[in-house]
Order: structure tokens, then C-alpha cells, then sequence
């Protein structure tokens, strides 16, 4: 049967008595068999088509390698696979000091959610312990206050005094385009570096003035107060970007600085050529900026579309997409949202239980432990909300607003085997940021002085300053529990190598599990350490007393 019309064609010769509506019935059936038999088949032929397309891009590959393997006397080919693996050795030693190149590529997560059943499988946990959790919480608020449903004094708190931190990050804001004005004074005043680099110093301490000003003169809550610090720290990485990169590839874009190879590199075959120097221009003029000429609005537009695209590496222009996936972004604000939700749930129903009466009985070593292996499972599950929520899902919402091409913004961090692979993976844009303008930058600016591994060093000592600032600023309260860790272990663990065995991965996350207990824990017990009246105030007690854990002191004290 060729078709629907045939089918019908038969049914009325065979006059049977079969009425109109089971006739209709039955054809309505066969067409939809049949939409479903083409489904599959076109379907069916794309995968095929898919896999035909890569075989004969790889033989393509496989016979421009043959072209230049080498050959031995008697006509065979020498060693293809090891030639082939140093071919792809040497093309990766030529960019190991070249500069950023954007193209179109959706996050892994993004293409995982098309097509991998396993990760609609690790969402459905999610949401199943999100319901336990939400249980927990309806049973312990009806045992504890007579209601069915908890209130939502704390999330009320945590994200309290919303127009301070508007009022604040629109100053920042503000501030951060006094850096557009000096790139235009620099260019065509050619002002030197002894003046414009502590005029572009004065920019950053007075953004950082304002928001950790605002930060403790409010007492923003917890939320409030990360929001502030995390904005400061995105709109300073922004700032410095756009200044570099002017400065280096706009300004002085033949110079020295801008086309330096340090030695280790030269070695490996890095040539001027190999290090994809942006194009970079500066349009305007100081004076036009009153005026707002076309060259002007050109560039203000160039700086506010790098101000709101999730990427820390400045270019006049990006990869763009052609349109915009509204139900693609209204899916990722909405599990951003839902995962806020998330966070307090756990907090709510699993850290506040555990550590409100920490402070009058902190407990012994034993207590200390069982709470950090306990908090191991809320720690990761907080890590990963936080990967989640604001790496895939609150980056992806912007990109897909402002068609922004380059959606890699981390790896596949959950499959490494070592620290110094989950450093490169975890946080594409801020490990970017870091690569280009602090490692490159030390060894560039210091014509080599700075060797890889100061650069390295230098590396984790700027993260380590950055992630506290953001905690100190959110807690209120200077505890440098991540410093230590950044600093200590995450710095020593970088030269370990756990091997490549199949349970070599065990090791990365059972430190990950209890570096996340360690931080949740220690976290929690300072915090209701700072809220107990016997804490010290910075302006009445001195600084020495407010920077003391208090958490430490108040554990041993009851030995006393």
C-alpha cells in the first residue's frame, strides 16, 4: 500500500458495511503510522549521514598525513600513529602563547541535554532530593511552629535591601566607563605609561572602594552582599580586558609587548604569526563623546556589548548567532531561579538544623569530624547548584539574549583525574581571564623574568584574593578558609597525578568531597560564631580581635 489514497481506494470496493467514523478511525491511524514510519527513516538517514560525513572527514585527515609521513626504503610507511601524535604535539606547541579565537560552539551541557538520557537521569535525582528536602522542611515547621508550609523570612533576609545594592552597582557601573575616556586620552594625547597606569589604578580602588564600603557600612545580608562583591569582581575583570587589550593590540599593536615570544616559547616553534593577535581599532574622540558622532557611539556600544556578554577576553566584535532561542533562554532563567530555590532548601532543611547551636556547644574533634563527612553530600550538592546555576544556566541565558557565539564556558570537568585538569575545565571564563592577562601578562610584561611557574603562583594568589574578597564581603566577616585551601592543597594538589586507571577519578572526588565538607562546615560554624554577642566589633575591639576566627575560639574555650 503506496499511500493513504489506495487504502481508501480499497476500503470502498470491499464494501464490508464498515461505518464512516471506524473508517475514518482506521485511516486516521494509518496516516499517523505512517508520519511515524517517515520520522524514523529521516531520522535513521540522518544518523547515518552523520556518521559517513565524519568517516570521510577522517580518512580526508588520515590522507594528508600520509602525504607528508615518511617513508621507508621499501616503500612502507614509517610509524604513522607516532608521526601523527607529534604532528598534533607541534601544532599545539605553536598557541601555547597565542591569544583567544572565538567560533560558534553551544556548552557541553547544552548538547548533552539533546541527546544524552543520563543527564535527564541526574536532573530527576536532583529534583527527587529537592522533594525530600521540601518534606523535611513542611514536617520540622508543622512539629515546630503548627504550619504546613515554612515561611520565607531567611530568603526575605539573604537577599534584604535590594535598592542599597542597586544603588551600588550603578555607581560601579558608572565609575567602570571612566575607562573608555582614558583609552581615548592615552591613543590620541599618546600620554606614557608613568600617567595613564596610575590613572587606570585610580579606577579600580575606587570601584573596589565603593562596593566594599557599601558592603560594610550597610551590613548587606549574605546574598546581598555576594552580589555586590561577585558584580565588583565581573565589572573589574571587565575593565581590565577592555584597558589591555586597547592599550596592547589597539594603542601599541606593533609594538614590543604586543608581538613579545618569550624564549621557552621560541623553542617550541612559536613564531609571530602563531600568536592570532586580535584587531583591535579605537573609534572616536574625547571631545566627540559630548557630542555622541557615529564613531563614538561605536564604541560605546563595542564596550557595553563586552560589559553584558559572558566572556572575561575583550574584542572589538564576536562570533554572533543569527537569532535567538527564546525557549532556550526563558529554560535556563527558569532553572537558574529554581536553583536559588534550591539552595535555600538546603540551607533551610540541612545547614541551619546542624549549626545554629554551634556557637554554645561547639563539641570536640569528633563532633567537628562527623559534621565535615555529614556536610560532604550538602557541600558538592551546593557546588554543583553553583556550576549549574550560574556557569551553564545564568551564562547561557545572557548569551542567547545577545546571540553571543562562543558558549564554552567550562569542560568536562566531572571526568578529570587530576586538580590541575579541573582548575583548566571547572571555569572556562574566569581560567581565560587568568591565562591571558595574569599568567601570559607576568611573563610578557616582565620580558621573561617571571618564569611558568611564578606565573602559576601568581595565578593562584590573585584567584585566592579575589574568591575571599567576595566571601569576606558576603559574610561580613574575614575567614580565610578558602585562601588556605587555595593556596595550600589546591596549589600542592596541582602536581599530583593520581594515574589513568579507571578508579584514578576516586581520588579527585574524594578530596572534592571533603574539601566541600571542609568549607561547609567551617563556613557555618564562623558565621554563627560573628551573629553571637560576645564577638568582637571592628570599630570597638581593633582589628587584630575582629580578624581572630572566632569560630577557633569559641571551641576552645570550653576547654578552659
Amino acid at each position: 500500500m503506496s499511500s493513504v489514497t489506495e487504502i481508501e481506494t480499497q476500503l470502498r470496493q470491499k464494501n464490508t458495511g464498515i461505518s464512516e467514523e471506524a473508517r475514518k478511525a482506521l485511516l486516521d491511524d494509518v496516516n499517523t503510522r505512517i508520519d511515524q514510519a517517515k520520522s524514523a527513516i529521516n531520522q535513521s538517514l540522518s544518523s547515518h549521514k552523520k556518521v559517513v560525513n565524519s568517516a570521510l572527514d577522517d580518512l580526508v585527515k588520515r590522507i594528508d598525513l600520509l602525504k607528508i609521513a615518511p617513508i621507508n626504503q621499501d616503500g612502507s610507511i614509517q610509524q604513522v600513529d607516532q608521526f601523527e601524535k607529534a604532528q598534533q604535539k607541534a601544532k599545539l606547541n605553536k598557541k601555547v602563547f597565542s591569544q583567544k579565537i572565538f567560533v560558534e560552539r553551544d556548552s557541553l551541557l547544552t548538547e548533552g541535554d539533546k541527546s544524552d538520557a543520563n543527564f535527564r537521569t541526574l536532573e530527576n535525582i536532583f529534583i527527587a532530593f529537592l522533594a525530600l528536602l521540601g518534606i523535611q522542611i513542611c514536617v520540622e515547621e508543622y512539629f515546630e511552629n503548627g504550619n504546613f508550609f515554612p515561611g520565607l523570612d531567611l530568603f526575605y533576609w539573604v537577599f534584604g535591601q535590594f535598592g542599597t545594592v542597586l544603588c551600588t552597582l550603578g555607581t560601579i557601573y558608572l565609575v567602570q566607563l571612566s575607562a573608555i575616556f582614558l583609552v581615548q586620552m592615552v591613543h590620541h594625547n599618546k600620554l606614557r605609561a608613568f600617567v595613564y597606569i596610575p590613572m587606570y589604578g585610580m579606577i579600580q580602588i575606587g570601584m573596589y572602594l565603593i562596593g566594599l564600603y557599601a558592603c560594610y557600612y550597610y551590613r548587606l545580608p549574605p546574598a546581598s552582599g555576594i552580589v555586590v562583591s561577585a558584580e565588583l569582581a565581573r565589572v573589574s575583570m571587565k575593565v581590565h580586558a577592555y584597558f589591555r587589550e586597547k592599550i596592547i593590540n589597539g594603542v601599541n599593536k606593533d609594538g614590543e609587548l604586543a608581538l613579545y615570544i618569550p624564549e621557552w616559547a621560541k623553542k617550541l616553534g612559536v613564531k609571530e604569526s602563531d600568536l592570532d593577535q586580535p584587531v583591535i581599532d579605537i573609534q572616536g574622540k574625547i571631545y566627540q563623546f559630548l557630542t555622541f558622532s557615529l564613531d563614538t557611539i561605536t564604541e560605546i556600544k563595542r564596550f557595553a556589548y563586552f560589559f553584558i556578554c559572558p566572556t572575561l577576553v575583550y574584542r572589538d566584535s564576536y562570533v554572533v548567532r543569527r537569532k535567538i532561542r527564546w525557549n532556550v533562554a526563558l529554560k535556563n532563567l527558569g532553572t537558574f531561579l529554581f536553583l536559588i530555590f534550591y539552595v535555600w532548601s538546603i540551607f533551610k532543611g540541612l545547614c541551619i538544623p546542624m549549626f545554629k547551636d554551634s556557637v554554645a556547644n561547639p563539641g570536640g574533634f569528633r563532633i567537628f569530624f562527623s559534621q565535615v563527612i555529614f556536610s560532604t553530600v550538602s557541600g558538592i550538592v551546593l557546588m554543583l547548584s553553583l556550576f549549574y546555576g550560574i556557569l551553564h544556566c545564568w551564562f547561557n541565558f545572557w548569551g542567547e539574549i545577545f546571540k553571543f557565539g562562543d558558549r564554552l564556558f567550562y569542560e568536562d570537568w566531572w571526568n578529570v583525574k587530576d586538580f590541575s585538569g579541573y582548575y583548566r575545565k571547572w571555569n572556562i571564563v574566569v581560567h581565560e581571564f587568568l591565562y591571558y592577562y595574569i599568567y601570559q601578562d607576568s611573563i610578557r610584561f616582565t620580558r621573561g623574568a617571571f618564569t611558568r611557574n611564578h606565573a602559576k603562583l601568581l595565578v593562584f594568589f590573585i584567584s585566592a584574593i579575589i574568591h575571599e574578597i567576595i566571601i569576606t564581603c558576603g559574610f561580613g566577616f574575614f575567614f580565610p578558609i578558602l585562601f588556605l585551601l587555595f593556596g595550600g592543597p589546591g596549589v600542592i594538589f596541582t602536581t599530583f597525578k593520581f594515574g589513568n586507571s579507571g578508579y584514578a577519578g576516586t581520588m579527585f572526588w574524594l578530596l572534592m568531597l571533603i574539601g566541600s565538607g571542609i568549607i561547609l562546615v567551617c563556613s557555618c560554624r564562623e558565621f554563627y560564631a560573628r551573629q553571637s554577642p560576645l564577638a568582637p566589633d571592628l570599630l570597638r575591639d581593633g582589628l587584630w580581635a575582629y580578624l581572630q576566627p572566632q569560630s577557633l575560639r569559641f571551641y576552645l574555650e570550653q576547654f578552659k
